[in-house]
């Protein structure tokens, strides 16, 4: 079944100790991973940004999902903003 078949999805965010890249998981009603959600196309200037300032809240977010084998089954992009 496809990731975007299913009716319930549950989205936990991975737990890291230093957060570079947003990345998380999704799951079934039952539990099972059906697919992942990453965060791309950050340059090592906006990875850098983010660990030393509060700026990542200005830059614009690319959001893709993927399901369980890989394909790439959708993309949000937040655009930057200018006021917090």
């Amino acid at each position: 079944m496809g990731l975007l078949q299913h009716d319930r999805m549950v989205i936990n965010q991975k737990a890291k100790i230093i957060e570079m890249v947003n990345e998380y998981l999704i799951r079934d009603a039952d539990g099972n991973e059906i697919g992942m959600i990453r965060q791309e196309g950050q340059t090592t200037l906006k990875k850098v940004a983010r660990f030393v300032s509060s700026l990542d809240q200005f830059m614009t977010h690319t959001l893709a999902a993927y399901d369980a084998d890989g394909t790439k089954v959708l993309e949000v992009v937040r655009p930057r903003k200018i006021v917090k």
